[in-house]
């Protein structure tokens, strides 16, 4: 009861802090000026392009690293991993994962317990690897003579980003000193699936930096390295990653040379279309939901517990 009770407490916890994003968004936007956003929106195809691309990189990752641990391929795999990205993106952080499980567990030689030591080794690594990518970011900020990014950052929130940045601090220590004991699997396993996540983050950076870049050309790397590294730590919050970062980065338009309006169009038509790929992906893989309830995976030790 106390379980139900909390996640319920947290469910509505998240969809009033989305509102309140939300909320945020339409009364900054409607100030700016709808006519005037769409009039400042990107023109550049490629802009649009590169949003169906970044969110392709993700699911042909976890095939590929699924595989790997598993040994198996999942059936219609990119159509799988692809709604899994939906569910993370759109709703809340690993509620792909949820999804993902009972697709693992039904796998040869797979159970429910096997499903959950192979998400649980691959999100431990790619959090890893993410956590150390962002702290590169943050230094290379630091580098660049951007830190007054960073104290804006600060400002927004003194308390509230020292809370989640000591939470996120202490869970990348603790990850790296019981790594040992919280992963089974060989070395070399290990360093295939990190290296894999390596190359998904740096061409998904790449990629952002490269959107951005087709849209104001005329600003500098520096610039768009810093909103890189904003981008990368607000969507360490559980929360849709998309508004969030439009949330925060509305206030740090700013810092850029263009026109605050061009940045602020930019802005929300990428997010726009992130949002708008992610429902398309979601109608596209609706077929795989309606067969998994036609063959759902087969536990005989729960049956047997049950029966008993």
């Amino acid at each position: 009861m106390g379980d139900k009770r909390l996640k319920q407490a947290l469910s509505i916890i998240r969809w009033l802090a989305l509102a309140a994003i939300l909320t945020f968004l339409i009364y900054r936007l409607s100030k700016i000026g709808w006519n005037s956003l769409y009039e400042s929106r990107p023109t550049s195809v490629l802009f649009y392009l590169i949003s169906v691309l970044m969110f392709m990189v993700m699911p042909i990752v976890d095939k590929i690293n699924y595989f790997i641990m598993t040994g198996h391929n999942i059936p219609e795999g990119i159509k799988v991993f692809s709604r899994k990205q939906v569910f993370n993106e759109a709703i809340v952080s690993y509620a792909g994962e949820t999804y993902l499980c009972p697709k693992l567990a039904a796998l040869p030689g797979h159970d429910t317990r096997k499903a959950l030591i192979a998400i649980k080794d691959n999100t431990l690594i790619s959090a890893l690897v993410s956590n150390t990518w962002t702290l590169v970011l943050i230094l290379c900020v630091w580098w660049v003579g951007r830190s007054d990014i960073l104290n804006e950052i600060w400002n927004l929130s003194p308390i509230l980003n020292g809370v989640f940045g000591a939470f996120c601090c202490l869970l990348y220590l603790v990850s790296i000193v019981f790594f040992r004991k919280f992963m089974k699997r060989a070395f070399r396993e290990i360093w295939r699936v990190a290296a894999i996540h390596g190359v998904r983050i740096i061409i998904l950076a790449a990629l952002q930096i490269a959107q951005w870049k087709s849209a104001l050309p005329s600003e500098e790397i520096s610039f768009w390295v810093m909103f890189l590294a904003v981008q990368t730590l607000v969507k360490r919050v559980p929360i849709n990653g998309d508004l969030m970062f439009l949330s925060v980065a509305l206030l740090l338009s700013g810092f850029l040379n263009g026109d605050g309006n061009t940045v602020t169009a930019m802005l929300v038509a990428a997010a726009a279309m992130n949002q708008i790929v992610q429902f398309a992906a979601f109608l596209l893989t609706s077929d795989v939901k309606s067969k998994s309830r036609e063959s759902r995976p087969h536990y005989p030790l729960a049956e047997h517990a049950a029966a008993e």
